[in-house]
């Protein structure tokens, strides 16, 4: 998989198939509401929230080790926290968009195997 890495869950919380589907559901729901929170926040130029809610989907992530995704809501944050450029976000955020979809079906890949 490209993206998907469960080794961080496996050394830190569970090798337990039932835990690690439930925490995969989890994260394509939060996937879709927090989203749609820093989409918000981007449109509305909104630093702050900017930087919160990509704070929070990049700990989702993070813990299931897509560095590609998480590097780039980093990036986003980091943007947020320093008042940066909304162009900046826009490129970045584009980006992520990009990687999504393939994120998405690897997740589902994973649940459904």
């Amino acid at each position: 998989m490209e993206h998907l890495d469960l080794s961080y869950l496996h050394e830190n919380v569970t090798t337990e198939p039932t835990f690690i589907r439930e925490v995969l559901q989890i994260f394509l729901e939060g996937l879709e509401t927090d989203g749609e929170q820093l989409n918000a926040a981007i449109q509305e130029s909104n630093h702050d929230k900017i930087k919160l809610a990509a704070h929070k989907l990049k700990s989702s992530f993070r813990s299931l080790g897509m560095t590609e995704p998480w590097h780039l809501l980093q990036k986003i944050e980091d943007v947020g926290h320093e008042n940066g450029p909304i162009e900046n976000i826009y490129v970045y955020k584009r980006d992520f968009d990009e990687c999504k979809p393939a994120v998405i079906a690897e997740v589902k890949a994973y649940l459904n195997s």
